[in-house]
């Protein structure tokens, strides 16, 4: 052995050490699960050291192709220091964002948080205050400072160079992801759902599985619980031209959407205005979005569609019917946010129809309920100035009940409440009730601004002719199961929202059925002389004008849905398969997922048509 002043050695060193992190880092949740029997056991084992493997990998890449370079007597040390530490701080900074991450919300980096990242508007929409970022920044700046320091201490020190047992450390490597691979597909191909499901403990998880290969040789796979979603189609929505026959003046309408807002909310003291409002219309008191975050919830308040035909819609930028039945009725149309229009990418979808100049968003103020208000001006100062020969429609997105929920003092009907947060350190399971009346703080204030749109169409006459709909995209969960905000489960916190319809024509009245938002547009449309039966646009029915019967609701995510009805909550991946959870409902406790299947075949069968019905076959059937 000899002591050389070279790089590449450093820089094994210093993966290794990694390495070690990345594994420490992974156990914590590993831990979480509670293995059913030994070979459940190895597959998480293995499945803990191949995904830290995957995620150090990039530091042993750099590493190896440094002793590349050396060997070949190319140095330039101080630049690949550089670069190495640029390597590992990112490595560090995305295994510490997905701890934060699930710690939080629970969930890892996965393709929603990377649409997050991509789309415009997307960081933006994560509404973190300037002490979040500083605080990220910090902790980059020490982590890209302490991988340079330990590179230039183990460099100085000398770092004793060994014979490299290579094909040992390759053997070893590719044993384990073959255990862990291996393992996987035989979950697969027994239907071992609680193996798969053990995947999901550990970000980026890639599954491989062995299905074709296994019925070539004349193994049977255990048939899946459900068939995938089938995503195979051209939109066809919607189903036979929409027909108007209007008699009189038709409405005009203001339809409101609060961020994060969840049913108990509405009440007599936390939302008073909206209370009052809603005795002497109507009120929906169980009403679940069609989603647990923003994408889906509004998605399906418009289009009366289920989830999993956004991507569809996106790509050919269709927008709902709704508001082409509007444009075809001559409306007076002009929609505004306090987020942004194009995260999710509501002005390909939504909003696409309504010419850019009157989609308003007022996002830059970091203080949520000065955008809130400002937008409610502007609407008053639209509605001031519009043609009054033209029937108008607007819309609003509040925010300010968006985490980190803001408020004006006057408004702080919750005391005490925490300071504004700061997501890199703040701790839920500590603060939690100071951060419940922040949330109820800021709701009041939303409360009042309502209350300020509601009398300015009263004073001006204009409230007797005027559909009101006010809902949230969402619920909120405050740990009532373990997580705080949404889009980590179907629970009802995170599910229920309030529904207020006013409906000119229709009588005050509670409503106390199960409703969903793909109830609303069916329920509207009428009112605009739509003809038409609401199966040729929507999966929703009319719940104002007939007796609702609603025995089950779907609520999508990013990658799957849950079919919820009295007794079962069942979350479905869109991939289909084994990968299913399957709870009681009420406290959301877990049961076995096959039970609920075998007794739930002809249900679950008319779901997959409703997911497919507004699809035509790209091939032709013969």
């Amino acid at each position: 052995m000899r002591v050389e002043y070279l790089l590449a050695p450093v820089l094994w060193r210093a993966s290794t050490f990694g390495l070690v992190i990345v594994l420490l880092a992974l156990a914590q949740f590993a831990m979480t699960w509670r293995s059913a029997g030994a070979l459940e056991a190895a597959f998480v084992f293995f499945a803990w050291l191949d995904q830290s493997l995957l995620i150090a990998a990039p530091l042993f890449v750099v590493a190896a192709l440094t002793g590349h370079l050396e060997r070949r007597g190319n140095r330039g040390a101080a630049t690949t220091r550089v670069f190495f530490a640029f390597v590992a701080t990112l490595v560090a900074a995305t295994l510490l964002a997905d701890v934060r991450i699930h710690e939080l919300y629970g969930f890892h980096v996965n393709g929603f948080v990377w649409n997050l990242v991509t789309t415009p508007g997307g960081i933006a929409s994560l509404e973190a205050s300037n002490e979040t970022w500083l605080t990220v920044a910090f902790v980059v700046a020490v982590i890209f400072g302490a991988v340079l320091a330990l590179l230039t201490w183990l460099q100085r020190r000398g770092v004793r160079v060994r014979r490299h047992r290579t094909w040992a450390i390759a053997a070893a490597v590719i044993a384990i992801v073959l255990c862990d691979k291996g393992l996987y597909g035989y979950a697969d191909l027994s239907g071992n759902g609680r193996m798969l499901r053990a995947s999901g403990l550990f970000p980026f998880y890639q599954p491989v599985t062995f299905r074709s290969a296994a019925k070539r040789i004349g193994i049977e796979p255990a048939p899946a619980l459900i068939a995938s979603v089938s995503q195979r189609g051209t939109l066809a929505y919607p189903r036979k031209p929409v027909e108007i026959t209007l008699s009189g003046t038709p409405p005009n309408v203001l339809w409101l959407a609060v961020e994060s807002m969840r049913f108990d909310l509405l009440s007599e003291t936390t939302m008073p205005r909206l209370w009052a409002f809603a005795a002497e219309n109507l009120r929906f008191t169980h009403h679940l979005s069609g989603g647990n975050r923003t994408r889906m919830g509004m998605f399906t308040m418009f289009y009366s569609l289920h989830g999993p035909y956004w991507s569809h819609v996106l790509e050919r930028q269709q927008g709902p019917v709704f508001f082409d039945v509007l444009g075809r009725l001559g409306y007076d149309i002009e929609v505004f946010t306090s987020a942004k229009f194009s995260y999710p990418e509501f002005d390909r979808t939504i909003f696409v129809d309504v010419p850019a100049e009157r989609r308003h968003e007022y996002s830059e103020d970091e203080v949520f309920w000065h955008r809130d208000a400002h937008n409610v001006d502007a609407i008053i100062a639209s509605l001031s100035k519009r043609d009054a020969a033209k029937p108008f429609m607007r819309f609003l997105f509040f925010e300010s009940t968006h985490a980190p929920y803001q408020f004006p003092e006057q408004d702080a009907i919750a005391k005490p409440y925490g300071d504004a947060m700061n997501y890199a350190l703040m701790n839920p399971a500590r603060d939690i009730e100071l951060i419940r009346n922040r949330y109820v703080n800021a709701a009041h204030f939303v409360d009042g601004q309502i209350g300020r749109l509601l009398d300015y169409l009263d004073a001006n006459g204009l409230l007797k002719n005027t559909i009101v709909v006010v809902t949230g995209d969402h619920g909120e969960e405050l740990l009532e199961h373990g997580r705080w905000g949404h889009g980590s489960a179907f629970v009802d916190e995170q599910i229920h929202v309030p529904m207020v319809m006013r409906i000119p024509g229709q009588s005050a009245r509670v409503i106390d059925a199960v409703t969903s938002h793909l109830d609303i547009v069916p329920s509207l449309l009428p009112s605009f002389g739509v003809t038409n039966p609401a199966a040729d646009y929507s999966l929703g029915v009319d719940v104002v004008r007939g007796a609702p019967d609603r025995t089950r609701v779907i609520v999508s995510e990013w990658s799957g849905f849950a079919y919820i009805d009295k007794d079962y909550v069942a979350t479905i991946p869109l991939s289909g398969g084994f990968d299913a959870d399957v709870h009681r409902q009420g406290d959301y406790a877990p049961v076995p997922a096959l039970p609920f299947f075998q007794s739930h075949t002809d249900e679950l069968a008319e779901v997959m048509r409703e997911m497919s019905v507004f699809l035509t076959r790209d091939d032709p059937v013969h």
